[in-house]
């Protein structure tokens, strides 16, 4: 049987990040995010040094048209300045 490859990026801000990131599904691969690097960075890191994953979770505050992470924000008008680690987290898929 087929089973996807999974990984959950989550934000240290989230309430009980550590006690969700034991607790996900089976076959999650729970991912703790620093807060002190950009995420997109550390995502596109983590990809490039995996096989092929087939499902990127994201756990964090935002709001319509923005992620709220610990070291910064994604905003919908700030996507093409992170256009390379956009497009890392594309090629890890």
């Amino acid at each position: 049987m087929f089973r996807p490859s999974q990984v959950a990026f989550i934000d240290p801000a989230v309430r009980d990040a550590g006690f969700l990131a034991k607790h996900l599904q089976l076959g999650i691969e729970p991912v703790l995010l620093d807060p002190t690097r950009p995420a997109l960075a550390q995502m596109a890191e983590f990809l490039a040094a995996r096989p092929k994953v087939d499902v990127i979770h994201i756990v964090a505050h935002g709001q319509s048209g923005q992620i709220d992470f610990t070291a910064g924000s994604l905003t919908r008008e700030r996507l093409t300045a992170h256009w390379s680690e956009l497009s890392s987290l594309a090629r890890g898929l």
